[in-house]
């Protein structure tokens, strides 16, 4: 793996097309300003990519320990079986308030990744590991007027056990297939999002919106629901007993 240990030797690069095999030790890529670039088997180690300009970047099976992306544009961005967590530091990437929309992690180990404050609109994520992940003032919207907002995200059969999406808005959202294991909704916005064949046991949703939401097929032992809206909530039959325990309610 040839090793890049200046900034001088990646703006060299920049215009070779794919970029594939190589180790970048402890650069920052903050005077970076390339579209389309495309990565593959590569190594970012202590990498510093705040305030970048990177949209439309490509990394396929790459590795990224200890990277910060804060307030980075990566707009329209592809992570493809892309590493984020490191294991033996038990530490991973920071993607704080970064300009992700339109952004996909697909079949990424995303666990321990703060997205706070981050730029989300249209965001995908798919198949990935995402355990513990913070999203705490993540925007998942867009604003057309004061009185017109909508959310757009696709994040489905994903492991994101203890997640954290406080006060998020996701209403109408695609959030199948995912394990939501003891994650924190509270004041979340799910109304009429899709959040069927989902793991919710131990979930959190203290005064969240779940009304119109679908969540058939769903497992909800333990899942918590003090003050949250549940008009038009869609269950399938087999649900109904389970779900009336969650309110101390017995059927004989």
């Amino acid at each position: 793996m040839r090793s890049i240990t200046t900034i001088e030797e990646v703006q060299a690069m920049i215009s070779q097309g794919v970029i594939k095999g190589c180790h970048f030790k402890e650069l920052s890529w903050a005077e970076i300003q390339a579209e389309n670039l495309i990565f593959e088997q590569c190594l970012f180690e202590s990498n510093n990519f705040a305030s970048a300009e990177l949209k439309s970047l490509e990394a396929y099976r790459c590795q990224f320990q200890h990277s910060k992306f804060a307030h980075a544009n990566l707009t329209e961005a592809i992570f493809d079986g892309c590493q984020f967590y490191e294991v033996k530091s038990n530490k991973s990437a920071d993607f704080s308030y970064a300009h992700l929309k339109y952004a996909k992690f697909l079949d990424c180990d995303l666990s321990q990744v703060s997205f706070k404050s981050a730029e989300l609109f249209g965001i995908t994520i798919k198949g990935c590991k995402a355990i513990a992940a913070d999203f705490e003032q993540a925007n998942f919207c867009n604003k057309i007027s004061p009185k017109v907002v909508f959310a757009q995200a696709e994040i489905t059969d994903s492991i994101l056990r203890f997640s954290r999406f406080p006060k998020a808005f996701l209403a109408e959202c695609r959030l199948s297939g995912n394990d939501f294991t003891e994650a924190d909704f509270e004041r979340a916005n799910l109304a009429q999002a899709d959040l069927s064949h989902c793991l919710l046991n131990g979930a959190i949703m203290i005064q969240a919106s779940l009304e119109g939401a679908n969540i058939q097929g769903a497992e909800v032992n333990d899942l918590e629901l003090t003050g949250a809206k549940l008009q038009d909530l869609v269950l399938s039959t087999d649900q109904c007993i389970p779900f009336l325990n969650l309110f101390g309610i017995v059927v004989a």
